[in-house]
């Protein structure tokens, strides 16, 4: 399942770590307002790809939302 995580800060890089090692998703597609959390992502290898907000809906089966 391609999983999208909206916000790839403390929550949602751990939700993708784990969504991963469980073999829940085969691919995590990551969104953040801050380029820098999307780059660390790519690089920490918790996130496949990163995306913009409106792209997320159209390339992913399930969006979790890990914003405060």
């Amino acid at each position: 399942m391609v999983v999208g995580i909206i916000g790839l800060g403390l929550i949602g890089g751990s939700l993708a770590i784990s969504l991963k090692k469980r073999g829940f998703a085969s691919k995590i597609i990551g969104v953040d307002i801050n380029e820098e959390h999307c780059k660390e992502s790519i690089k920490l290898g918790f996130a496949d790809e990163t995306c913009a907000l409106n792209e997320v809906l159209s390339k992913t089966e399930l969006v979790i939302l890990a914003i405060p």
